[in-house]
């Protein structure tokens, strides 16, 4: 095996023990690569044993890939030890102690969070109020589930209020619940407001905690107080400076300017120490914590407003317009943003408080409304059984912790329940990837199962993109603070050594990262230490032009001030031009002849396309690259119901519930499915001019093409009264060859794959408690009402050679040798602050109070809303900021940002407003922005624009700028290429050209295409005959006992799957019941499902405590309170067969054995001619599954394998005989697995309590 190579820091994150570790891993620095060598390590020293192991993730693609790469490092580890071991003493000791590892993988508790508390569960389930039997709800149907609880409560609320709406409650939806009076406004905001609350330890004492200020409370020590203080001083402030900046560009001119200008300056001095003084009286204000001092600054102010002079701007104007503009852009509004500051004011203090007081009324009902839909859900969710992925992490949080509430203040705190100290003595690690995407619930949980010493937690907060899901970054910079000394708390590894990307694309991040990531703006500090340091060594390419450029920047103009009159040609949007160019640009680099580092020319599949939301967007990109013939893939989040294919099938579904539909009926009948032409439906019509499109049919006697159609419809109408709607979806697809007619069209295998999703979920919702086509069709429904479209099937393959277009959140964790980050200069989503409600975890819930007026209803902010909003507007920024820093970080070769700053038809040009925006801190001597700068950007372009404006590559975006604070780059590879390219905003036109396509010609008139020379080959594929070499018959996959009976055919017919229990002499086969059969009550059970229910005892047979028969039966009877058993396979299981096991020889050395296995699954590749004599080819091969009973290892350490029995009556002879093939390939799928002999093999016949010694 060759020897890894890793950095200082890497090997410090590998092999730093008996302490917390916290890994600030960087972009492409090799943290899941740190983290399998971690556990590699201490496994291969013996300090570590996979079963003691904890590692959690967030996704299960993450928990997948970190089992396959300690599955790929162990066996690496035994072949190396097996080739150059050589005659080591312990050599054989060594090998199985990693076999050994190697089997416990399969049971390795590597998972998501939500995998992990699932589990906790269902070992606890005793310990809850949960169904044994509980399953995971999807998506849409908790939602849909939610919307119905929250109308019922919202119903009841009503109810109760006709006899007296003593909790003012109709007041209160009157005012909050929407413009249209329907509530809908309302029900949102308890859904999203109970969302929010479940991302807490404890929501119900977070929910509780809102809205209790108290009604006497003075205004100075109001919520929000602090903030409205820092906004008015910060506006004074800003007044002041804005004066004294226009006052010296009038002094800074020569002498005549000073005398142009001599009454402007005494009107900015006067205004200026006016407002100067007015700072003094702002402070006193402040601190004052006096009821007088809100009026008597009022009044100050009041009388500044009236004292201060207009700016007489038209001399300086007059005698240099240069400095008139710049003199009216500084002065022209002047006061906006202090007067705005003043107006919002009321004009007293009670005033104020009553304002407040009123808001938290309001408060406290959104409060009562949320707790009591939380109390209904959760009934409603229990009396189905059913759970969401919030159930799973709370229920698994009260499980551990003894207090959860007292987490909501620290979520740190350890308050183990037995449970928790369980699996605190339990786990010797505990590793927990993507740390900063925790949030406090998660860390709550994390609390109560770590010891003092024993986490490694991964994360990198510039990489934190989930607040939408609720994530919490903090945590995550807490624990990294507290790391940082490196004290007894825990140890931080920074690993910044970036091993994906070229330095080209490296440095340039750093160069933009630098100046705009800032811990005063965003709470995150670029340093050196977040610095990305190229780490991989990119070689020269032998042939090919490499793609090593400086970082691209495209800023396309887009001018649609031009009056034009082109009515022939359709006008593009804004991002429809920059797809179009991005479309252009993909051409230009495939055909100028760029190989990549690996030696291969470029391709589609190198090349993805980033944005920061995919609607609209994602669709016109898919355009522009087609009409350029290059293949493109959207992974689009939406649109399913609108899918053509989807709309028609739903059409038919709705026919056959009810045919009087005409819509839906006249969409089924023109489709292929039954294929009426228009002019066949006018004539009908004409023969039956009134009436429904139904009466129209029934009304055609005679006519054959309407009876064929009636009697189709009535057809599969009786059909769908005898299946459920996956059955009936299957049929309609197979009958009507509508599912093969779309795999036909463009797009085809993206069209099938929805149609066969439409069956999977028909199969989800016949999952829950309702059933049948009409209960279908309302959930389809409800969730077109609700908006809660689904994302359409996925179809694309790793190897398909396309272009992907995806958002930059699905793109974490992947790289691009080509990534084109588009839509740059587009605005930031500020809809999270828009809200009448608004809330935060620490900040709690700020209100708008609503009020009818004579004037209508008007709304007005509260303290404690502008304070939340605050909270939220800067968090959201620096999650812009952190998204912008995992975009850009995907690109392993070449990175591309385009962007489009459009001319409006009114002449307002975008490029000017970007220059005027960065230009305001074109002084800043400073390495970083000031927050003020980076907290106003409104797009991604007015971050980066503020980089280059000080970079020599940004002089294209400041020609003619004299005054602006230029700095050496901070690496001479930190380059850029900046373009500002015309674009024409009008659509090309094609009609000329498709009317000299000859196969379009051919398709518009409906007649045969034209021959392309390709016939003959065409029809040699098609008609290719494969050579099945013998294994038409042959299953590809197949079981143990499958493969017994195919070579046993003359014996007597065994049951599929376990050995029935019966009379083996007159067995008949007998297939497994399914599951929803079952029932717990039924006393009687089948002879399958007897020994079903023997081989679920003897599997969870606890070998410590089988001293007697008692000890047994007082197991199986815990097996039955906690749902394992059914009380029907409790009653069938005879404990004293189980004591014959547990008694004899064979039993007793189970229980001295070193490691036991029990129902160790495994599977392999075999020859098929092996077992199959009609197979040809050497090469063929059978997937073989099976599961072994037992395997355990004694105290010599030997492999001992053991199978139970249950056949009544049978021999030991007759048992050799007809088990020995089955046991023979358990042994070979030990031996070859494993690498070790079995020495011994087992029958035990648990009817005789005989061993049969194979």
């Amino acid at each position: 095996m060759a020897q890894m190579t890793f950095t200082a820091d890497q090997k410090k994150a590998i092999e730093t023990h008996g302490q917390n570790i916290l890994v600030a891993a960087a972009a492409g620095s090799g943290k899941t690569r740190v983290l399998v060598e971690r556990i590699i390590s201490q496994v291969r020293s013996g300090t570590l044993s996979l079963d003691r192991v904890l590692v959690l993730t967030f996704t299960k693609a993450a928990a997948s890939e970190m089992r396959e790469r300690i599955e790929a490092a162990l066996n690496e580890e035994i072949a190396a030890l097996a080739v150059g071991g050589g005659f080591a003493s312990d050599l054989h000791q060594r090998i199985g102690a990693l076999e050994r590892q190697r089997v416990l993988l399969t049971g390795a508790d590597i998972s998501t969070f939500h995998s992990f508390c699932q589990r906790l569960i269902q070992s606890h389930i005793d310990a809850t109020d949960i169904s044994p039997n509980f399953r995971i709800a999807g998506e849409q149907e908790i939602t849909l589930l939610k919307n119905k609880v929250v109308e019922d409560l919202l119903e009841q609320e009503y109810q109760r209020a006709e006899n007296g709406d003593v909790d003012g409650f109709l007041a209160f939806s009157d005012a909050y619940g929407g413009v249209r009076g329907d509530d809908e406004q309302l029900q949102g905001d308890i859904l999203s407001l109970h969302a929010f609350s479940l991302s807490q330890p404890s929501p119900e004492t977070w929910l509780r905690a809102q809205g209790q200020e108290s009604a006497d409370t003075p205004y100075w020590a109001r919520s929000g107080f602090s903030m409205l203080a820092d906004e008015l001083k910060q506006a004074l402030s800003q007044l002041c400076a804005d004066y004294a900046e226009a006052a010296a560009l009038l002094v800074a001119g020569d002498a005549n300017l000073r005398a142009a200008a001599a009454k402007c300056l005494d009107a900015l001095e006067g205004n200026r120490e006016i407002y100067e003084a007015l700072r003094s009286s702002l402070a006193h204000f402040l601190h004052a914590e006096d009821e007088a001092a809100w009026e008597i600054f009022l009044t100050e102010a009041a009388t500044a407003k009236k004292q201060r002079k207009n700016i007489p701007r038209k001399a300086v104007e007059n005698y240099d317009a240069a400095v008139g503009a710049r003199l009216k852009k500084l002065t022209e509004k002047i006061h906006a943003a202090w007067d705005g500051c003043i107006g919002q004011l009321p004009t007293t203090a009670d005033e104020l408080c009553e304002t407040e007081n009123r808001a938290n009324a309001s408060i406290r009902q959104y409060v009562r409304l949320t707790t009591a839909f939380h109390k209904a859900f959760q009934k409603e969710k229990l009396q189905r059984g059913i759970l969401d992925f919030s159930d799973l992490e709370h229920t698994a949080l009260a499980l551990l912790c003894a207090q959860p509430a007292l987490l909501q203040e620290k979520p740190t705190t350890p308050m183990p329940t037995e449970i928790a100290e369980e699996l605190r003595r339990h786990y010797d690690a505990i590793m927990v990837d993507e740390y900063q995407d925790t949030n406090g619930l998660q860390e709550g949980i994390l609390s109560q199962i770590a010891r003092d010493a024993n986490r490694f937690i991964v994360g990198d907060v510039k990489q934190s993109i989930y607040r939408f899901r609720l994530a919490d970054p903090a945590l995550f910079q807490a624990t990294y603070r507290k790391y940082r000394t490196n004290g007894v708390d825990g140890t931080l590894v920074t690993m910044s050594e970036n091993f994906r990307s070229r330095a080209e694309v490296l440095e340039p991040i750093n160069e933009i990262f630098s100046q705009i990531m800032s811990e005063e703006s965003v709470e995150i500090a670029y340093d050196d230490t977040a610095r990305l340091n190229p780490g991989r060594q990119f070689d020269d390419l032998p042939q090919g032009r490499s793609l090593v450029d400086p970082l691209e920047i495209d800023l396309l103009r887009a001018d649609y001030s031009t009056s034009e009159d082109e009515e022939a040609e359709e006008e593009r949007k804004a991002f429809e031009v920059e797809a179009h160019f991005i479309a252009r640009r993909i051409d230009e680099l495939k055909s100028e002849g760029y190989v990549l580092q690996n030696g291969e020319p470029l391709r589609n599949r190198d090349i993805v396309i980033l944005l920061r939301g995919a609607k609209e967007r994602a669709g016109l990109l898919l355009n522009a690259l087609r009409a350029r013939n290059i293949p493109a893939y959207a992974d689009d989040t939406a649109g399913y119901f609108e899918a053509s294919e989807i709309r028609m099938i739903l059409s038919l579904l709705a026919v056959l519930d009810n045919a009087r539909q005409d819509t839906p009926l006249a969409a089924v009948l023109t489709s292929p499915m039954i294929g009426l032409t228009m002019a066949k439906m006018a004539e009908l019509r004409v023969r039956t001019p009134s009436g429904s499109i139904y009466d129209m049919l029934t009304g055609a006697a005679g006519d054959e093409a309407a009876e064929n159609a009636l009697e189709r419809i009535r057809r599969w109408r009786r059909h769908a009264l005898t299946h459920s709607v996956p059955e009936l979806l299957w049929a309609l697809y197979r009958e009507t060859g509508y599912y093969d007619y779309v795999g036909t069209l463009p797009g085809g295998t993206l069209r099938q794959a929805n149609l066969r999703m439409l069956i999977d979920r028909a199969a989800d919702f016949e999952r829950t408690n309702e059933r049948g086509l009409f209960r279908f069709l309302r959930y389809i429904d409800a969730l077109k009402r609700r908006s809660t479209d689904l994302s359409v099937a996925r179809t694309l393959g790793e190897s398909e050679d396309v272009v992907r277009i995806m958002t930059i959140h699905r793109s974490k964790g992947l790289e691009f040798p080509v990534v084109f980050l588009a839509n740059i200069a587009g605005t930031f989503n500020t809809q999270d602050t828009r809200g009448d409600l608004l809330y935060h975890a620490h900040m709690g819930i700020g209100l708008r109070v609503s009020e009818n007026t004579t004037a209508g209803r008007q709304k007005y902010d509260t303290m404690a809303r502008r304070k939340v909003k605050n909270i939220i507007q800067r968090e959201s920024i620096a999650e812009e900021m952190r998204i912008l820093y995992v975009a850009m970080t995907r690109a392993q070769e070449k990175l591309i940002l385009t962007g489009t700053l459009s001319i409006t038809r009114t002449g307002r040009d975008a490029l000017e407003q970007l220059r005027a925006f960065c230009l305001k801190y074109a002084q800043t001597q400073e390495a970083q922005f000031p927050a003020s700068a980076i907290l106003s950007a409104k797009s991604y372009l007015d971050w980066i624009t503020l980089a280059l404006m000080r970079h020599p590559d940004g002089a294209l975006l400041f020609e003619g700028e004299k005054e602006i604070a230029h700095r050496q780059p901070t690496h001479p590879q930190a380059r850029f290429h900046v373009r500002i390219l015309d674009e024409s905003v009008r659509a090309a036109q094609t009609e000329a050209q498709e009317a000299t396509d000859d196969i379009l010609s051919a398709v518009r008139v409906d007649k045969p295409l034209p021959d392309g020379g390709t016939a003959d080959r065409v029809a040699a594929v098609l008609d290719w005959t494969y050579d099945l070499r013998g294994t038409a018959h042959i299953h590809a996959k197949t079981s143990v006992t499958e493969l017994k009976r195919q070579q046993a055919v003359e014996e007597e017919v065994i049951a599929p799957f376990l050995p029935a229990v019966g009379n083996a002499e007159s067995m008949q086969p007998e297939w497994e019941m399914p599951r929803f059969l079952r029932a717990s009550e039924r006393e009687h059970l089948t002879p399958m499902e007897r020994g079903t229910a023997m081989h679920t005892a003897m599997q969870q047979l606890d070998l410590d405590h089988v001293e007697n028969i008692a000890a047994i039966a007082a197991q199986a009877d815990e097996l039955l309170k906690k749902g394992i058993l059914t009380e029907a396979e409790r009653k069938s299981i005879d404990v004293g067969k189980i004591w014959k096991f547990a008694s004899s020889p064979l039993g007793r050395r189970m229980r001295t054995a070193k490691a036991i296995y029990r129902e160790l699954p495994f599977g392999r590749l075999l020859p098929a001619r092996r077992y199959y004599e009609e197979a040809t080819d050497t090469s063929d091969r059978i997937f073989l599954q099976g599961i072994i009973d037992v395997l355990f290892e004694d105290e010599h350490g030997d492999y001992i394998l053991l199978d139970y029995k249950t056949d009544r009556r049978i021999s030991a002879v007759a048992a050799r005989k007809r088990y020995q093939f089955q046991i023979d390939l358990y042994c070979d799928a030990v031996e070859t697995i494993l690498h070790k002999a079995v020495k011994e093999r087992y029958l035990f016949l648990l009817d005789t309590g005989i061993e049969v010694k194979m």
